[in-house]
């Protein structure tokens, strides 16, 4: 069993809370040697992705996932609240609710604490941000004033979200059936149906009459426009989710 690192946006968040996808597709990359100019006519897409119809299923490397991994989740945080004291923090996230009051791992002289304390701490007051007489700051639980970490900065004891992985299979991307553009997160919307047809998205009152044109739409949105043209090999990993305990407590002095 391996822990690796897993990065999604913030639907694919929402998404997973809810506990509508159990799937994400990665792109595979080349087998060492191997570049996609190979396989190129003429001159590379703009994307960089390159023309993945010439690209043979040999020439491309194995997905790095298998069942049994761990993939923890990555998202947008920021420093929710702390408690100097008891060397703990809350952490805010774009969806709610936040996650309090954790423990650092293996954070034995209180060094990542402190440090990641007096940063947030500077910065409060850079932004001109006053403590009461006691030296303490005060805000609402989830009203956090602390700047937005992106998600490629997410520590490990952060994150809220486990994903147990439970299959992976390669495909190309236009090969998803409609059932795993659903497991992918996709759902039926509620807009108006004055065609009388049903409407799949994200997010939203819009939508598109089937998953698999809002899963397109949606992969578009994220990897660029010829990236659904170009029907990459991809990794489909199916997993179930674990969701951290999340305790939302009525404290207002970090």
């Amino acid at each position: 069993m391996t822990d690796r690192p897993i990065i999604f946006s913030a639907p694919m968040i929402r998404a997973l809370l809810e506990g509508r996808k159990t799937q994400t597709r990665r792109m595979l990359k080349c087998r060492k040697g191997v570049t996609l100019a190979d396989f190129e006519q003429g001159e590379p897409h703009a994307s960089g992705i390159g023309n993945w119809m010439r690209l043979d299923r040999e020439k491309i490397q194995e997905p790095r996932f298998k069942a049994g991994d761990r993939l923890w989740v990555r998202e947008n945080w920021r420093v929710g609240a702390w408690d100097e004291d008891d060397g703990c923090i809350a952490v805010d996230y774009c969806d709610g609710p936040r996650r309090e009051w954790l423990e650092i791992p293996d954070d034995y002289d209180g060094e990542k604490f402190n440090r990641l304390w007096i940063s947030t701490c500077d910065e409060l007051s850079a932004k001109g941000i006053d403590t009461d007489k006691d030296g303490k700051y005060h805000w609402k639980p989830g009203a956090s004033p602390c700047r937005w970490r992106p998600s490629i900065h997410m520590p490990r004891w952060a994150s809220r979200l486990t994903l147990i992985v439970e299959g992976v299979k390669i495909e190309r991307l236009q090969e998803i059936s409609e059932a795993d553009a659903v497991a992918e997160g996709i759902r039926e919307t509620e807009a108006p149906a004055k065609d009388g047809m049903r409407h799949f998205g994200i997010d939203g009152p819009g939508g598109l009459p089937t998953a698999r044109l809002a899963f397109f739409e949606l992969w578009t949105a994220i990897n660029g426009a010829e990236s659904y043209r170009a029907n990459p090999w991809v990794a489909a990993i199916s997993f179930r989710v674990v969701k951290a305990n999340i305790d939302v407590m009525k404290k207002e002095v970090p």
